[in-house]
C-alpha cells in the first residue's frame, strides 16, 4: 500500500496430474505418479507467470512482468503467461493483485529444476546454483525496473 512491490514466488510439480480433490486424493495422486502413468501426463511449462484472474484481467505489474519473462528466456527458460492456470481467488496471491493491481507477481519455477531431481511425496532440497539461476532473471527484472 505504500508503493511496494509483492512477489508471490513458488514452485510446482514438473507435470500437469488430472486427479480429482476429494477425500481419496493422496491415493489419485500416488496412482499418477505410478512409473508407466508418470510420463503420459503434459510436462509443465519451466517458468509460469501468473499474471490474470479467470476473466483474462492482468493484474501484475506488467513492467515487471514483461522483464522478468525476457529475462527468463534470454536465461534459456521456457516461459508462459497463465500456462498451467490463472490467479485464482481462494489464493494470497489473488488477494494481493486484486487489493493492489498493477504492483504484484506471481510465478511459478518447475521444481524439477531446482532440485537434483524430483521425487514425488519427499522432501526436496534445493541445489544452490539452480536457485541463483532461477532467482537471476527475477533480480535483474527487479533493479531493471527500480
Amino acid at each position: 500500500g505504500n508503493g511496494g512491490r509483492a512477489l508471490c514466488v513458488h514452485s510446482y510439480a514438473p507435470r500437469s496430474l488430472q486427479v480429482d480433490v476429494d477425500e481419496n486424493v493422496a491415493a489419485s495422486l500416488r496412482a499418477a505418479y505410478a512409473p508407466d502413468r508418470v510420463a503420459t501426463w503434459p510436462l509443465r511449462h519451466e517458468v509460469d507467470l501468473i499474471t490474470s484472474d479467470a476473466d483474462g484481467r492482468d493484474l501484475c505489474d506488467e513492467g515487471l512482468a514483461a522483464r522478468a519473462e525476457g529475462g527468463f528466456r534470454t536465461a534459456g527458460f521456457q516461459v508462459a503467461r497463465n500456462g498451467t492456470y490463472h490467479l485464482h481467488p481462494a489464493t494470497l496471491a489473488y488477494e494481493f493483485a486484486v487489493r493492489f493491481p498493477g504492483t504484484t507477481l506471481c510465478f511459478e519455477v518447475r521444481r524439477d529444476l531446482l532440485v537434483h531431481e524430483f521425487v514425488p511425496f519427499v522432501e526436496l532440497i534445493p541445489e544452490p546454483g539452480k536457485v541463483a539461476r532461477a532467482a537471476a532473471p527475477l533480480v535483474a527484472a527487479l533493479v531493471g525496473g527500480a
